[in-house]
């Protein structure tokens, strides 16, 4: 059975850049790129893991991952940012996120965490 991602990202060159480096057999893939799509979007499904920028034009950081989560409380959830104060960290962790990457990413990394978390 494959496992769904959800890619969240207001730039649309780095969510294809995801979705290439997460690209297997066993996953499927889903990207949005605005704040409506995805409110639409995790309404209907969940998804086992969300990777997202921590910032999506028309929402608030906090609001947002809150929102995911209560709609996915079972999903995993790795948001991205370039905003690497430990604060930020803490308070999304409280909100329920599993990991923070620090943008630029490495691309290995990623891929190995998201694998841990899918167990690929």
């Amino acid at each position: 059975m494959q496992k769904q991602i959800l890619i969240i990202n207001n730039n649309v060159g780095v969510s294809y850049l995801l979705a290439k480096i997460l690209k297997s057999p066993k996953v499927e893939i889903i990207v949005k790129n605005s704040y409506e799509d995805v409110t639409e979007i995790v309404k209907k499904q969940c998804f086992d893991l969300i990777l997202t920028d921590a910032l999506i034009d028309g929402t608030f950081m906090f609001e947002y991952i809150e929102e995911l989560r209560f709609n996915c409380p079972n999903t995993r959830i790795i948001v991205m940012s370039e905003m690497g104060q430990q604060t930020i960290k803490n308070s999304l962790k409280a909100m329920g996120m599993d990991y923070f990457v620090s943008l630029p990413f490495n691309p290995i990394k990623i891929k190995e965490r998201v694998s841990n978390y899918l167990y690929l």
